[in-house]
């Protein structure tokens, strides 16, 4: 049985892996958000982004082969993915997760095992590792062999991720690695 993983619904989607045309339009909803909206005891309110210009769904990535690339290296690997708040949990139907270090990245497939979402996000589960290594290899090769960019809604970023020094910088910078330079050589 593969181990649960569980995380809190306010980081679902929060950094995610939409398809490269969507860039400007990722900036332009960037800038639309409103501004700080949190208090001590949390947010207060929601923002419910709707889809992207072009889905995910379009890129038509099966399981299969993002798991026969994903599975190399992971730490880690669940099909048990719940997500919830407080004492509440609910187990999030077609999600997979691959664990690399200190974060992971996840996968939503519909019935048919097409790739419908992916995104990061960490666990107490993945290495304690900070150098980012495989983390990095990994959302490279994913940006370059599917015409992916990063956005992460909660630093209010877009990062390409077929510049591998951009999203080198953004694994140092915003997520807190040590991704060496030596990885934008290899």
């Amino acid at each position: 049985m593969t181990p649960k993983i569980f995380l809190h619904e306010d980081f679902y989607r929060q950094i995610e892996l939409v398809p490269e045309e969507n860039y400007f339009a990722a900036n332009k909803s960037i800038e639309e958000l409103p501004g700080a909206n949190d208090s001590p005891y949390g947010f207060t309110h929601c923002i419910i982004r709707g889809q992207p210009p072009v889905p995910l769904l379009k890129r038509k990535i099966t399981f299969q082969e993002i798991s026969e690339y994903l599975s190399h290296g992971a730490c880690l690997f669940s099909d048990n993915v719940q997500m919830g708040y407080s004492n509440t949990s609910y187990n999030i139907d077609g999600a997979y997760c691959w664990g690399f270090e200190h974060n992971g990245i996840f996968v939503e497939c519909d019935r048919a095992k097409v790739v419908i979402s992916i995104w990061v996000c960490e666990s107490f589960l993945f290495e304690k590792d900070n150098l980012g290594k495989k983390l990095f290899e990994k959302l490279y090769f994913l940006g370059k062999n599917y015409g992916l960019i990063l956005i992460d809604w909660n630093k209010e970023l877009a990062v390409r991720m077929t510049d591998a020094k951009f999203l080198r910088n953004y694994l140092n910078d915003e997520l807190g690695f040590e991704v060496p330079e030596q990885v934008l050589e290899s």
